[in-house]
């Protein structure tokens, strides 16, 4: 059923087709704030019958939809009258370059990935609808000016096989803006107006028809009496067995408004409409020509995807006229550093060595934050390097933006064509898939491709479906690793920790399908389930066991920056039978210290509600000390790098004491992590640590292992010696 907005007849109207409600509901709100009316739907079938019922400014698809998915939505809205011009943005979590490459296929006007950053929409939808509107006046112009060259008084030139005018017609005066006075009696007085760089080219074809009968049908340019230049078209008719065929009638046009037209559409068509650059369209044609001369050639080509690292941030702090000067002066400083004239050396296949020669290139933008380079006839792989190199160097200046300095951080990634493959798609592909994995490890800022990197992605891709669907349905674990005190051996809580038991590739690292969770926007429903499941073993062990003891469950940095999953968390244990005491979440310091203001509010909201917190692998961060009073934090666990390098004698052992005196004074209860020797334990318990977790107590446990471990551990006193017992604070959950 569609749900419409009360309309007015004076507002746009946009049609949004989308299952999930949330995306509806978000959408729908930043189309009105635009003041678009807004109609909605749940799936291909319901938009392809609204727009045959109704009429829309623009239309919103989602890829994926129940009955009739996005692209055979659009496909279809295509073959309706009313959609052959119609915007179509489509909305997809598929950002790989074959599902971009079929959403155009089937009529799309363009595309944006999930999860949607609304800010770059909203200018999207500006774009497009501005595109639209400038190509719907072009339309409305060719058909005005179609209609006039019918009903015009065309003109009409004749001359003979001596190349006399026998007769002119005043509309070639007008067309050549000709005074009354001007002599116009020969064929060189035409020859006169004719365009210098054409002249050759109209004598040539005008002279071969006079000559031998044949029709006529030739563009070219006039230069009028007042310098301006036109387009004009000249047409005549085969005089082959006419009455009088040592004679030529030609109809002249002034075609210049087509060609603006037809130009200005060309340019809609295959540049983008804020930098210039040409769109991903042209690139396609452009590389396509460029490796099949690369291929016949054995000439090498670069293809750079050159991006501006953290973008969508970095126009949130804009206003919307402010973020557009700022795209177009990156694409600017893009352009201006990849001129035609710039040279590259190679060694000549000759006697000469060291060939100076140009090479012809393109730039592209693919997005607003992307564009992409093709350098033809590259001498070395080393000289894709060089040009960046060179590129990089122009952003190591502030932009200037109403007076305020922003400077941009910029990667890149190159792939190589025959070396990385032959064909267009995939050597982007591989081009983006190289400037992803730049990280603080490559500080030039860019990477070549590997096929390593390829061999990752399409795992990551692979494992990303099968991580959605073991969710779905909830194949993944939860293990339970000990945490116990130091002064009396007993039990004193639980880490819950997520495991992945792949059907074909076995156990799946937590450190690799997290990283994917968070990639594909699926941490805050793993985190949620954990919890869950956590929760629900918890109440049954109470009931099985009588033992009372509390549960930590980890909160990844994407997962406390989503709000909805957040909420979500909180909304469980508000809800939950389960006391909330008994429940702790673990923040590693990095993650605190990079979203320390903002996660104030949450960490708080949960302290409120019972729940305690931890600060996990201290030490690995930056180790700021001002913020440890600031924060609720009850427990603080030591990062197992720490305790396998201490020894009785060395620093590390004076370091863990000092963070423990530390903790102690700021009434913080100590986990020391990664405990695997009695020998740690005795030290840990030497320095007052509070309680320990690691192998040597237990590793983590199916829910049933660790029934087992619980039955059979043994409360094992430490040494009665006066110096072994623990004087700082011991906080237990029971």
């Amino acid at each position: 059923m569609i749900q419409a907005a009360a309309s007015s007849p004076k507002k746009l109207k946009a049609l949004l087709a989308d299952d999930d409600a949330g995306i509806q509901l978000t959408l729908g709100a930043l189309l009105e704030q635009k003041g678009y009316v807004v109609s909605t739907v749940n799936n291909g079938i319901e938009a392809v019958e609204a727009l045959t019922h109704d009429e829309f400014d623009i239309v919103l698809l989602d890829i994926r939809m129940p009955q009739m998915d996005g692209f055979e939505a659009c496909k279809s809205i295509r073959e309706l009258e009313k959609g052959k011009n119609l915007p179509i943005l489509m909305l997809t979590g598929q950002d790989d370059t074959e599902s971009i490459k079929k959403a155009f296929e089937v009529g799309a006007t363009d595309f944006v990935a999930k999860p949607i950053s609304f800010v770059l929409l909203g200018f999207r939808i500006d774009y497009i609808m501005r595109a639209s509107n400038i190509a719907e006046e072009l339309r409305n112009s060719q058909q005005r000016s179609n209609n006039a060259q019918r009903i015009a008084d065309l003109g009409h030139i004749e001359w003979n096989a001596d190349r006399e005018i026998v007769h002119c017609s005043n509309g070639i005066r007008e067309i050549l803006l000709l005074p009354e006075q001007a002599k116009f009696t020969h064929f060189d007085h035409f020859i006169d107006c004719v365009h210098p760089d054409d002249k050759d080219r109209v004598v040539a074809s005008i002279s071969q028809s006079l000559l031998n009968g044949n029709a006529l049908n030739l563009e070219h340019r006039v230069v009028r009496s007042d310098g301006s230049v036109r387009f004009v078209l000249q047409i005549s008719e085969d005089r082959l067995g006419s009455k009088k065929p040592d004679r030529m009638v030609v109809t002249l046009q002034d075609i210049t408004d087509r060609i603006d037209t037809e130009k200005k559409l060309h340019e809609l068509a295959y540049y983008d409409d804020l930098t210039g650059l040409p769109n991903r369209s042209l690139l396609i044609q452009h590389l396509d020509r460029t490796l099949k001369s690369a291929l016949r050639y054995q000439t090498t080509t670069a293809v750079i995807v050159f991006g501006v690292e953290k973008f969508d941030k970095l126009v949130e702090s804009l206003d919307h006229d402010s973020a557009e000067n700022l795209i177009k002066m990156i694409a600017e400083r893009v352009k201006n550093s990849c001129r035609e004239s710039d040279l590259l050396s190679r060694e000549s296949v000759g006697n000469q060595a060291g060939e100076n020669i140009s090479y012809h290139q393109l730039t592209a933008k693919l997005r607003n934050d992307e564009f992409v380079i093709v350098l033809s006839e590259v001498s070395s792989p080393q000289a894709a390097s060089m040009f960046l190199h060179r590129l990089m160097e122009q952003f190591e200046q502030a932009f200037r933006v109403n007076d305020r300095k922003i400077y941009v951080k910029t990667t890149a990634g190159i792939s190589l064509a025959p070396l990385d493959g032959n064909s267009t798609n995939q050597l982007i592909k591989f081009a983006e898939i190289a400037k992803g994995s730049v990280n603080n490890e490559n500080p030039e800022g860019f990477r070549y491709f590997k096929r390593e990197l390829n061999d990752q992605v399409t795992r990551n891709f692979s494992l990303a479906h099968d991580l959605r669907k073991a969710l779905q349905q909830e194949t993944l674990e939860v293990y339970y690793q000990p945490k116990v005190s130091l002064l009396d051996n007993t039990l004193v809580g639980v880490e819950a920790l997520c495991r992945w038991n792949h059907p074909t590739l076995g156990e799946i690292s937590p450190t690799e399908f997290i990283a994917i969770a968070e990639d594909e926007g699926l941490i805050g429903e793993l985190g949620g389930w954990v919890l869950r499941t956590a929760c629900n073993q918890l109440l049954k062990w109470k009931t099985e066991f009588d033992y009372d003891f509390g549960v930590s469950i980890n909160i990844s940095p994407k997962q406390l920056l989503d709000e909805q999953a957040m909420k979500r968390i909180v909304d469980y244990i508000s809800a939950s039978p389960i006391n909330n005491e008994i429940i702790e979440f673990e923040l590693t310091e990095s993650t605190l210290l990079a979203n320390f203001e903002s996660s104030l509010n949450i960490l708080n909201q949960f302290i409120k509600m019972g729940c305690g917190l931890a600060i996990d692998d201290f030490g690995t961060g930056y180790s700021s000390l001002s913020y440890l009073g600031k924060l609720p934090a009850k427990t603080l666990k030591i990062d197992k790098s720490f305790i396998h390098s201490i020894d009785p004698n060395n620093q590390y052992t004076a370091i863990v004491s000092g963070i423990v005196k530390l903790a102690h004074s700021l009434g913080m209860t100590v986990i020391a992590e990664g405990v695997e020797t009695d020998v740690q334990k005795a030290i840990l318990a030497r320095a007052h640590c509070d309680e320990i977790q690691g192998s040597l107590a237990s590793l983590p446990l199916s829910p049933q292992d660790f029934a087992n471990w619980l039955n059979s551990w043994e409360v094992r006193r430490m040494d009665a010696d006066s110096k072994n017992k623990i004087r700082g604070p011991i906080t237990k959950w029971h």
